[in-house]
This record gives structure tokens, C-alpha cells and sequence, in this order.
């Protein structure tokens, strides 16, 4: 009795053990299969990156910044700045080789945008921190220059560009674009952009071709280079409003009393509708579009002033900017822009 007895403790002991290890198999194995997408997350430092795992992250030479998907993941900061290099994960920042150092040499400098999804339809640059030289007639001495494969392209900028952004479509086959930066001096100019890819259905992608796009109920912005106090060369490029639900007009006016110049040669002191044809910015008062506006106020002579504001109400909500040439005197515009509700 004692050696059946010892003989089924053992057979018990064994139906216990293997199904533990059955348990922990199926524990294991849960764990391994563990999935997050590689979504945009943010690190310690403020800096933007991708959720991954640790592994990839060190394959595609990023940085870890912090961690992600409830700790299971890595928030991946990707940076490029050797010249020629494609831009193949989401949120990279692409800077000048030493940054926060100043470019130490004159060259031209090329990175192509890579397509990393099927459904990619723009991309979003963000001037982190740029300043590209720029003379005080508001002509590019360095330059960046943004090409899309649609052959729709943002215009060529230079100046203090830090806060602003870009959008420019991708068009739907082969490379999405690429971005070239010429330094014709070196020392006191420098890069950081980041790069943002959004996908068809994505929430933040602007109406198609829209060069800046901005969303809420209000805010603020400015023509490119207004930080350096130019107006730049051969700008042609819209910026575009977000309606927000239970809105519907945009009104615009200018930061400060005397944040609009845009001159046209001798256009001075007050608003000038028919006189714009060097410089000026235009957008839809009435259906169709209608208004142009240059000088040194911001102002309509058609009676569309609502309590000196200057009202859009046509959809979407957009105001265009256009220079051929400018001169010293010129600034370009910083302006405000406030949704009034649904009457």
C-alpha cells in the first residue's frame, strides 16, 4: 500500500507541475504577443518621437526620450543630418550637423521625405528652430527649398522661420518629396524641423494644397520671415482655417497697430484694394473671392469693415499671400484671426 501510495503522490506532483508550466507557457505567450501601434508620443525632454520598441529603435539610429504604450514601448526620437539622407520614420527631426551649433560650412544640402505608408497624403514641417540668411529687401542669401512630387510646391523661404510650418503634399507614388537647404555663409545660420507624416484619414491633414493650416476657435500668424522684419521674394502660397463646429465666418485683423506692410513700391498710411499688384494678401469676404489688401493697414474700402475687422465668409476659410519682389520697407503681416458663431 505504502509503494502504490508513494507511486500515485508521485504521478500527482507530475500532473501538477506540467500544468503549471502549461499556465506559464500561456502566460508567456500572452506576453510575447503584446502589440501597440507606433503612434507620436512625447518625451521628458518636450521632443516628439514614435512609439516602438526598444529594439527598433536602436536599429533605425534613434534615441530613447521616455516610454510609451503603458511602458511596454519606447518613445523613439529619430535625427538626420547627414546630407542625402531619407527620412523613413515618423516625428524625425532633421538639423544642421552640431546643432544647436550654426552651420560651419557653405553647402547645399538635400534630405528626401521616404514614403513609409500606403496611404500617405502630406507632410507637415515644423521650423523648430531655423534661422537662413536673408537681406533686408526680404531676398534669400541661404535658402530652403521644398519639393512635392505633385509639382505643387510651398514657396522657397529663408529668414528667422522658428515657430512656423509647412505642409506639402505627397502625392501617391514613389519618394513623397524632399527638402534642400543652400548656406551660402556660415556662422550665424541653423536648422531644426521636424517631420510630421499624415495619412489620408488623419484629423490633423489640411484641405489639399494648403501651405499653413490652423485649427481652434482662434489665434495667430504671421507671413514667413515677419520675425526677421521682411517681407520675402516670390511668395504664392494659401493659408487655410479649420470651420469649427457651431462657427461660421472668420474674422481677421492685425496684432499690433502697425503689424501690415506690404507696400508695393509706395502704397503707404492707409488700406488700397486696386492698387495691390507687387505685394499683397487676398481672401474671400463674399462668394466668389474677392478681396485684395495691401499697404500699411489692414483694411477693406468695400464695406466688409465689422467693427475694423475683416470678415471672411466663404469656405473653405483662407487668406493668400503674394509677392513678386519687395523692398525694405517692406515686414510682410502679423495677424490674428477669431471664429464668430452661427447667427
Amino acid at each position: 500500500m505504502w509503494t502504490m501510495r508513494k507511486g500515485l503522490s508521485w504521478a500527482i506532483l507530475l500532473v501538477l507541475l506540467d500544468m503549471s508550466l502549461a499556465r506559464d507557457a500561456k502566460f508567456f505567450s500572452l506576453f510575447n504577443v503584446i502589440k501597440f501601434k507606433n503612434e507620436g508620443c512625447v518625451g521628458t525632454g518636450g521632443d516628439h518621437g514614435t512609439c516602438t520598441t526598444e529594439d527598433k529603435c536602436t536599429a533605425s539610429g534613434g534615441n530613447a526620450i521616455g516610454n510609451c504604450a503603458a511602458g511596454f514601448g519606447i518613445c523613439c526620437r529619430s535625427t538626420i543630418s547627414n546630407c542625402g539622407s531619407t527620412v523613413e520614420n515618423n516625428c524625425t527631426y532633421i538639423q544642421n550637423p552640431g546643432y544647436p551649433s550654426f552651420q560651419s560650412s557653405i553647402q547645399t544640402c538635400t534630405y528626401n521625405f521616404g514614403r513609409i505608408s500606403d496611404d500617405l497624403c502630406q507632410i507637415r514641417l515644423d521650423f523648430i528652430s531655423t534661422q537662413m540668411g536673408v537681406d533686408d529687401t526680404g531676398l534669400c542669401t541661404d535658402s530652403i527649398t521644398v519639393t512635392s512630387p505633385t509639382g505643387v510646391n510651398p514657396p522657397v523661404v529663408c529668414g528667422d522661420l522658428s515657430g512656423q510650418h509647412m505642409y506639402l503634399e505627397t502625392g501617391n507614388a514613389g519618394n513623397a518629396g524632399s527638402i534642400a537647404f543652400a548656406y551660402a555663409a556660415a556662422g550665424t545660420q541653423r536648422h531644426r524641423i521636424k517631420v510630421t507624416y499624415l495619412e489620408c484619414d488623419n484629423l490633423a491633414k489640411a484641405p489639399e494644397f494648403c501651405t499653413q493650416y490652423f485649427t481652434g476657435i482662434s489665434g495667430s500668424f504671421q507671413s514667413y520671415a515677419y520675425a526677421s522684419e521682411v517681407l520675402l521674394h516670390d511668395q504664392r502660397y494659401r493659408t487655410c482655417f479649420r470651420r469649427e463646429q457651431g462657427y461660421c465666418n472668420t474674422d481677421f485683423s492685425t496684432t499690433t497697430m502697425d503689424s501690415f506692410k506690404l507696400l508695393n513700391g509706395g502704397i503707404a498710411d492707409q488700406a488700397k484694394t486696386s492698387e495691390c499688384t507687387v505685394a499683397f494678401v487676398s481672401l474671400g469676404l463674399t462668394a466668389p473671392p474677392s478681396a485684395m489688401i495691401c499697404g500699411e493697414r489692414f483694411d477693406t474700402e468695400d464695406g466688409s469693415i465689422l467693427n475694423g475687422l475683416v470678415r471672411a465668409r466663404v469656405e473653405p476659410f483662407f487668406l493668400d499671400t503674394f509677392s513678386a519682389e519687395a523692398t525694405a520697407d517692406e515686414m510682410g503681416y502679423d495677424l490674428t484671426f477669431r471664429q464668430s458663431p452661427c447667427s
